[in-house]
């Protein structure tokens, strides 16, 4: 049992699968941390559309991993957001996810230090050019389509993209596990050009 998390509602969303979930819960757990400042920082200079994108995919986030009082409040800030630029529930947001990345963290210590323990030799990708730009075309195709199987696509060719996307592997990925297809498009844009 986890506060503010509904194990079984998150389990589902990835058909049962446990390391999938885990997976999820620790990317959102490092890359949402700071969603609150950035968005506290982006109203503060004048970007409400970059603080409601930001409120838009810790939403979405929060709503695929099962934590429900985190989506609902984020949903509200978002909508603030949008009618009037304002944040008043910005500190309900940061509170729920405060609370909830402290429960998070000693069972994804706990499953780092497993996995850690038990990991085996890296396996090298060999590259292949034009499989690998191929893969790349029918993500950006799927994104642009806002088509859910861009999720599957990611995942077939993770090791692909992890060697080709390098830093930006994991923003994409959690934008992408999340169904925050249009922030995975933007990533991937900026980074083909």
């Amino acid at each position: 049992h986890i506060a503010g998390l509904d194990l079984q509602a998150g389990l589902r969303r990835v058909v049962g699968r446990e390391d999938r979930y885990l997976e999820l819960l620790r990317n959102f757990a490092a890359e949402q941390r700071d969603t609150p400042q950035r968005i506290e920082i982006a109203l503060r200079e004048g970007e409400a559309e970059q603080a409601e994108r930001l409120a838009h995919t810790l939403k979405g986030l929060a709503g695929t991993i099962g934590a429900a009082a985190l989506h609902d409040a984020a949903f509200m800030l978002e909508e603030s957001i949008h009618a009037d630029r304002s944040a008043d529930t910005l500190p309900e947001v940061r509170q729920l996810l405060d609370a909830l990345l402290a429960a998070l963290r000693p069972m994804l210590d706990q499953h780092a230090a497993q996995s850690a323990a038990s990991a085996s030799a890296p396996v090298a990708v060999a590259l292949d050019s034009a499989a690998a730009a191929e893969a790349i075309q029918t993500l950006l195709s799927l994104l642009r389509s806002d088509d859910a199987n861009a999720q599957r696509h990611f995942a077939e060719h993770q090791a692909l993209f992890s060697a080709r996307l390098g830093e930006q592997f994991r923003r994409i990925q959690t934008a992408i596990d999340g169904l925050a297809l249009d922030e995975a498009l933007e990533i991937m844009e900026e980074i083909t050009g």
